[in-house]
C-alpha cells in the first residue's frame, strides 16, 4: 500500500500544546487541505444554545456571545481560501443530507470541540468528500490526540454516567502505564444536552441493546497508550507543561466530547477539562493556564486511488 507522510506547509517544528492565537493551513496535498485549529476557536458556527452551555458562565451577557460569531474554523476557512469554496458551491445533484452537508460546510471531514487543539481535514473536492465520508463510516480513518490527564483519580468517577468507575482486575492502567481502551454508548445531559455521559453497553438475553435512556447510534472505542514523548523534562520539546499523565489517544469514529467523557469516566479527567474536570464534581481545580490539554496531532485518511495519506505534527520529542 503506497503511504505519503504530507510534509507540513509552516516547516517548522511544532510541540504538542504550542500556544497558537489563530488558525493555520498545516498541509495540502491533491486530495486534502489540513488545517490546525486552536484551543478557544469553534469547528463550526455555534447557535446560541450550544455557546453559553459549552461553558457555563462564559457568557454573561448577550455581549459575549456577539463577540463569538464569525470566529470558528469554517467561516476562517471559506474567507481566508475561497479555492476551497468553490468546487463545493458549484455542486448539483440530488438534495440529500449529505449533499447538503457538503456543500454547507465546503468538505469539512471532521469536527474538534472549542476547548480541543488540532488538525481539521477538508476534502479538496465533492468527490473526494464522499468517498471519505464512506471510509470513515467504515472505519478507515483514524485521528490521534496528545493528552495530559489528573494524575489523582476521581473516585465517584463522571457525573451522569453509571455511578462506578470502570475497574481493572491489574489495577488501574493510567497509573500503572499499560495500554488500555474504552467503549461505551453515550447519551446527552444538562442544560441544551451539552454534555454527554458514557453508558456501559448491557445486551439482554435477547441480543437487544437495553439501557434506561436514550443513546447515541452506536459503540464508541477510544484506544489509549502510554506517551513518553510528552514528557516534562528540561531537555524535552514539551518542557512547561502541567505534570499529568501523558496519553495518546486513537479513535476511529468519534462521538461529541468522546475521549474527554471516557477519560473522566475512567476517573482521570483531561487537564483544564471545564466540563468534566474535578471543578464540576465540587472540587477544586488546579490551575491549568487556561486551556484544555487535548490536542489532535496526527490524522490518517485513505486516498481516493488507494494508498493512504498521513498529517501529523511535527515537535513531540523526548
Amino acid at each position: 500500500m503506497k503511504i505519503l507522510c504530507a510534509q507540513p506547509l509552516r516547516g517548522d517544528v511544532f510541540p504538542p500544546f504550542s500556544p497558537c492565537g489563530a488558525p493555520f493551513l498545516a498541509f495540502e496535498t491533491e486530495n486534502y487541505r489540513v488545517f490546525f485549529k486552536p484551543a478557544g476557536m469553534h469547528s463550526l458556527p455555534a447557535p446560541e444554545t450550544a455557546r453559553r452551555a459549552a461553558i457555563p458562565g462564559s457568557f454573561p451577557d448577550d455581549q459575549g456571545v456577539r463577540e463569538e460569531e464569525g470566529k470558528d474554523l469554517l467561516s476562517w476557512v471559506k474567507k481566508e481560501f475561497p479555492a476551497q469554496t468553490g468546487p463545493f458551491t458549484a455542486m448539483k445533484g440530488v438534495d440529500v443530507p449529505s449533499r447538503r452537508r457538503a456543500e454547507k460546510e465546503i468538505g469539512m471531514l471532521s469536527r474538534l470541540d472549542r476547548a480541543t487543539s488540532g488538525l481539521i481535514a477538508f476534502a479538496r473536492s465533492p468527490e473526494i468528500f464522499f468517498h471519505a465520508q464512506e471510509l470513515q463510516a467504515a472505519g478507515r480513518a483514524n485521528k490521534r490526540y496528545w493528552l495530559l490527564a489528573q494524575k489523582l483519580p476521581q473516585e465517584e468517577g463522571l457525573i451522569g454516567s453509571r455511578p462506578r468507575r470502570l475497574s481493572w482486575s491489574a489495577g488501574d492502567p493510567l497509573v500503572s502505564g499499560r495500554e488500555f481502551s474504552v467503549e461505551s454508548l453515550f447519551r446527552s445531559y444538562g442544560p441544551g444536552g451539552y454534555r454527554v455521559a458514557c453508558i456501559a453497553f448491557e445486551p439482554n438475553p435477547g441480543g437487544k441493546r437495553r439501557t434506561k435512556k436514550s443513546t447515541g447510534p452506536g459503540l464508541y472505542r477510544s484506544d489509549f497508550f502510554p506517551a513518553p514523548a510528552l514528557s516534562n523534562s528540561d531537555e524535552s520539546s514539551c518542557s512547561g507543561l502541567p505534570d499529568g499523565l501523558a496519553l495518546e489517544a486513537s479513535i476511529t469514529a468519534g462521538f461529541r466530547h468522546q475521549i474527554r467523557a471516557h477519560m473522566a469516566w475512567c476517573g482521570h479527567p483531561i487537564e483544564g477539562d471545564p466540563l468534566y474536570g474535578p471543578s464540576n464534581q465540587g472540587q477544586a481545580a488546579a490551575p491549568t493556564r487556561g486551556r484544555l490539554f487535548l490536542e489532535c496531532h496526527r490524522l490518517e485518511l485513505e486516498s481516493p486511488g488507494g494508498g493512504r495519506e498521513i498529517f501529523e505534527l511535527a515537535g513531540a520529542s523526548g
